[in-house]
């Protein structure tokens, strides 16, 4: 029996090392997680700093975003109303345009219509320039006839002819008066 116990103590002995190992192992095992656990405690610190900081970071930046947004829309307002400001202005300069283009081209047919009408009226005061100097020249004629007709009538006076010889100029005289009456009358005027 004695070695039973010794058997048993020496069970006990080794159990109680095999133990001690196991619980020293333990304890180093419980060291490093510590170690472990406290590294891991650091890190969900600092990444809870960072999503806090992250989480900041998005509400600046959707209150930068709505900001934005705001000008944004406010921009395109202006721009619509500046857009539809140069659409009414180019369309009343467009209408001005061409209202003056229209004006420009009644104003150059009434040039071309005064254009003609003058080449017209010219044409007619050359041929009235015309008459008038073939008119004064047959007036000189008929003055220097009627001057001759007249000196041919007082030399015959004066010589106290027969009626009969006078007559004659008297004739000729009433047929130069005839002409010289037709002729002081100016001409119809051309297209009246």
């Amino acid at each position: 029996m004695a070695s039973k116990s010794d058997d048993k103590t020496s069970n006990v002995d080794s159990l109680a090392m095999t133990f001690g190992k196991r619980l020293g192992r333990l304890e180093m095992l419980g060291r490093e997680t510590l170690f472990q656990l406290a590294g891991l405690l650091d890190r969900c610190g600092a990444l809870e700093n960072a999503m806090v900081e992250e989480h900041l970071a998005r509400e600046t930046d959707e209150r930068r975003m709505k900001h934005l947004e705001e000008i944004v829309s406010k921009l395109e307002m202006v721009a619509c109303k500046i857009e539809d400001q140069e659409c009414s202005e180019n369309n009343r300069i467009n209408e001005k345009v061409a209202r003056l283009e229209a004006e420009k081209r009644e104003d150059q047919t009434n040039f071309l219509e005064l254009v003609e009408s003058c080449l017209v009226m010219e044409e007619k005061v050359k041929t009235i320039e015309s008459n008038n100097v073939k008119i004064v020249e047959v007036i000189k004629d008929i003055q220097i006839e009627k001057e001759t007709l007249r000196s041919l009538t007082r030399s015959h006076n004066s010589r106290s002819s027969d009626c009969n010889s006078s007559s004659k100029p008297v004739n000729n005289l009433s047929s130069y008066t005839t002409t010289s009456a037709s002729l002081t009358h100016p001409p119809p005027l051309l297209g009246a």
